[in-house]
């Protein structure tokens, strides 16, 4: 027999838990964490969803078919080393990557939202879409990077973050001379 239906919680502070995975494709996960009710979403590779204060977990890989990652899906998971992003994210929740202790972190151009506290805790984040719809508190760190006259620098100017562009081009300039006799 397979699992079809993990329900609401089910990995919420797991103290011993290092790693999961959920393979079949048609369990149904009900992304409710800390007592919030969540939307079900069907996975098709599933590996994780939502697993917040898990403190000994290390890595974490996102179901491939997930468009928008839940609610606090890796908030407080302080060993947490290395997150695989599903390639068609467009979404990510409130609260979702809360104090874990990434001292970067880099969101993909195909995110265009990200819910309020969702990046709290880290040093550094770039954000590569540059028209993203923040939520007021999503991002609290240190420094922002993104391209200039985006979203990500209005961000930065309007909450006071430090922000650097990464479209900077450098710009060499040669010179020749010649010489001509007559």
């Amino acid at each position: 027999a397979s699992v079809s239906y993990i329900g609401s919680g089910a990995f919420n502070s797991c103290e011993h838990m290092t790693d999961a995975y959920i393979r079949n494709p048609e369990c149904v996960i009900d992304a409710v964490t800390a007592g919030e009710p969540y939307e079900m979403m069907t996975t098709t590779t599933a590996y994780i969803t939502t697993m917040p204060y898990c403190p000994n977990l290390t890595s974490a890989k996102l179901s491939e078919n997930l468009t928008y990652i839940p609610e606090y899906t890796l908030e407080g998971c302080e060993a947490l080393t290395e997150v695989s992003f599903p390639q068609d994210i467009t979404e990510i929740g409130r609260m979702a990557f809360r104090y874990i202790p990434f001292d970067s972190f880099t969101i993909p151009e195909t995110v265009t939202y990200i819910g309020d506290e969702t990046f709290t805790g880290m040093n550094e984040l770039t954000v590569l879409n540059p028209d993203m719809e923040f939520e007021a508190d999503a991002v609290a760190c240190s420094k922002l990077y993104g391209y200039s006259g985006s979203t990500t620098e209005d961000y930065a100017a309007k909450y006071g973050i430090e922000f650097e562009a990464i479209d900077k081009v450098t710009t060499t300039v040669t010179t020749t001379t010649s010489a001509t006799t007559t």
